[in-house]
């Protein structure tokens, strides 16, 4: 009847929560209120408490449900009276004022000293929130607000007094009266309790159908099937309907019941499982889990966007939007939508992109970091995404993805030739072996024989355009190197003519001493920048520690550079003992007059953003001295491990330089990695799914570790008119 939301746990600490003249903590009395019930051993502290005259005033229980039956038989017939000296509050400039009389003259008027206004008794404790034809119309005043318009109090009484929701409200009194009077059950309760254990059934039987709609989104499992449509018991052996539809079955024949009842008993058009009702209930648990995100970085304070683009099978360019933000001193890099691209300009992104922060709710204002790929339309200084961004919201710092300006350099080194053809050499063989089952077979006999220890059984694809796949293939292409030039050996003799020959080929390249010395350079490499590759695709990573692997990668490669003489000298040790295993040795190479290649090493200086502030001088000094007197083991070695051993407190302006340091992106790869979930979602058989749907399904697989509250699904669900009623 009235909006409720229970705040106490009983009726004996609603009472006893008032100050010393008796009155009710204002936190307890609210129009987002229930007065819980009373238990038994409570009701002689009720029937104490009730004697309070102000609490008896009804203008404290507007808009609040009450569900102590005692209590409120008690406010409709003792409710607080103004004395007769009583000075009634003057309003206007006629000077008018509430008058005694009008409380005789109508029997279910009274007046609220707390609200200063006129109230019916019987309409504001029995009546709906909404009356009219359709239940459209929302009460007024004298039930939902005071009435204080005093000089038409009569005519707006008399008008109450014949208003059929005052009727309604005066009959259902009336039975309340009689049944506290006589105890007989009343009909409207039970009429009540029957509507609400009908609700309860209707929800029930939404639970099952929402559970699997997650967990086919969890599992990334296709929905639908080649025809959904029809009664779900009517499919035929032959007919493909879908997961969805199968597992609902599944669930019935395992024996629930609620759930089988409801399919077999429902009318057609009131199932919910139809693709419609899918797609909703999809957009309702990925918007919940958006909520649940944005939640999460509204109380962070600083976030910054990470953003990437791919072609999906339909050939639509999709935008995937992550956010990186901090929660409980860890660095979090969240996923939150698939958005499509029809114009691919810097402008048109970065509209798309703060178009869609808007929509989420999230403030410019927090926005500190931008990290993108290094395409023009990205990063472009004049017209990019990072500009046009940085036009709206000048703070916030474009990041070039540090991973792919690894993959960039190494790109970069690995133009020399020799090291080009090694690589390419490797992906041949690669792709040759994997081809063919009989191939890897004889492969893996080799890789028995000669390396028994190994757990390495088959080689690694070469990515193109994710580097640390490039880093294992090649560091596993060199481990077996001995059995895949005995396997291509045994393969040139191979009845097939088209596998003999290619083994052949591949035998004389990967055994030739250029192959083999640029295989150990460039393992050598590879073997330092491994874990930087994979450090920088770590979400908790923040820049300084970027920075920090970086620069320790570089010394090692200088020291390397320094020594390139006694280096080089133990790799070509190696490389003559392995080729002296497969019946090779080491050749000088054909030498021309002239050869000459200029590989240029830029370095780039970072940008700083570092906001002034007043006291930011002081608290520094303060926060030097801090760490004059802690070991330097003891240090934090990164920005977030600072926050972790720090006073936001003490130290409010550091504490906020440090989040922004560690909220600045430092790659995209978060961004990236929700392709593989794309390509997973829209397939080749899924290529119609239309983008809520598609969001959803990604949000429900990528998120799996947030748990979705069914009842606020169906609550969410009921806010729409349904054919069934679902609202309790």
């Amino acid at each position: 009847m009235k909006r409720s939301m229970s705040t106490q746990s009983s009726i004996f600490n609603f009472f006893h929560k008032k100050n010393n003249q008796g009155e009710l903590d204002s936190e307890l009395i609210s129009t987002e209120e229930e007065i819980p019930c009373a238990s038994t051993t409570e009701k002689s502290v009720l029937e104490s408490t009730l004697e309070i005259p102000k609490l008896r005033d009804v203008g404290r229980y507007v808009n609040v449900r009450i569900t102590e039956d005692k209590f409120k038989y008690d406010l409709l017939k003792n409710p607080w009276l103004p004395s007769s000296n009583y000075n009634f509050p003057v309003v206007s400039k006629r000077k008018l004022k509430f008058q005694m009389s009008w409380l005789s003259r109508f029997s279910w008027l009274v007046y609220s000293e707390k609200l200063e206004g006129a109230l019916c008794k019987i309409c504001v404790l029995f009546s709906n929130e909404c009356i009219g034809k359709g239940s459209n119309q929302k009460v007024g005043a004298l039930v939902s607000k005071p009435f204080i318009k005093w000089k038409d109090a009569l005519e707006c009484f008399k008008l109450h007094s014949n208003a059929d929701y005052h009727k309604l409200s005066v009959i259902r009194a009336d039975e309340f009266l009689k049944m506290m009077d006589s105890k007989k059950p009343d009909i409207s309760i039970a009429i009540d309790s029957a509507y609400k254990n009908l609700v309860l059934e209707n929800r029930a039987k939404l639970v099952p159908i929402i559970e699997t709609i997650i967990f086919c989104g969890r599992q990334e499992m296709a929905l639908r099937g080649d025809n959904d449509s029809g009664h779900i018991f009517s499919n035929s052996d032959d007919n493909n309907d879908g997961n969805f539809r199968s597992l609902l079955r599944f669930r019935v024949q395992s024996g629930d019941l609620t759930l089988k009842a409801h399919l077999e008993n429902s009318a057609a058009n009131a199932v919910y499982i139809s693709p419609l009702i899918q797609n909703e209930l999809i957009h309702i648990c990925g918007t919940y889990i958006q909520t649940q995100l944005v939640t999460k970085i509204k109380q962070a304070g600083f976030f910054s966007i990470l953003a990437d683009e791919t072609c999906d099978i339909s050939r639509i360019e999709q935008m995937s939007l992550c956010v990186r933000y901090i929660e409980d001193c860890r660095i979090r890099e969240d996923f939150l939508t698939f958005i499509p691209i029809y114009d691919a300009s810097g402008k048109g992104l970065a509209h798309t992109i703060i178009h869609e922060i808007d929509k989420l709710g999230l403030k410019k204002e927090n926005l500190v970091g931008q990290g993108y790929d290094g395409a023009s339309s990205m990063s472009g200084i004049y017209n990019g995404v990072q500009k046009n961004i940085c036009n709206i919201v000048p703070h916030a710092l474009y990041v070039h993805c540090a991973a792919h300006s690894l993959n960039l350099a190494i790109s970069k080194s690995c133009n020399i030739p020799e090291i080009r053809n090694c690589i390419g050499s490797i992906s041949t063989i690669t792709s040759f072996f994997r081809k063919s089952p009989i191939r890897s077979d004889i492969l893996k006999k080799f890789i028995k024989d000669l390396i028994p220890d190994t757990r390495q059984q088959t080689l690694l694809k070469m990515c193109e355009t994710r580097w640390v796949e490039r880093h294992d293939s090649l560091l596993r292409f060199k481990e077996l190197y001995l059995p895949i030039a005995n396997t291509l050996r045994e393969l040139e003799h191979h009845h097939n003519l088209e596998t003999s020959q290619h083994a052949f080929q591949l035998s004389k390249t990967i055994t030739s001493s250029s192959f083999v010395i640029s295989l150990y350079v460039t393992e050598k490499l590879f073997a330092i920048t491994l874990s930087l590759c994979k450090s920088l695709q770590k979400i908790n990573v923040d820049l300084s520690e970027c920075c920090a692997y970086v620069n320790n990668c570089v010394q090692v490669i200088n020291s390397i550079r320094e020594n390139s003489d006694e280096e080089f000298h133990k790799l070509f040790l190696e490389v003559e003992n392995v080729l002296s295993l497969v019946d090779e040795t080491v050749k000088t190479p054909r030498l021309v007059r002239q050869s000459i290649y200029r590989n240029n090493i830029l370095a780039d200086s970072p940008e700083h953003f570092l906001p002034t502030y007043d006291t930011l001088e002081s608290e520094l000094k303060v926060w030097i001295e801090k760490w004059k007197s802690v070991p330097d083991k003891k240090l934090p070695k990164s920005a977030i491990d600072t926050l972790d051993v720090m006073s936001k407190d003490l130290y409010p302006n550091i504490w906020c330089l440090l989040s922004i340091l560690a909220t600045l992106p430092v790659s995209t790869s978060s961004a990236e990695r929700t392709f593989s979930t794309l390509r997973r979602l829209k397939s080749y058989l899924r290529n119609s799914c239309s983008e809520n749907r598609l969001t959803g399904l990604a949000l429900l697989s990528v998120h799996r570790s947030i748990s979705i509250d069914i009842e606020e699904i169906i609550n969410i669900f009921s806010r729409m008119p349904r054919k069934v009623d679902f609202v309790l």
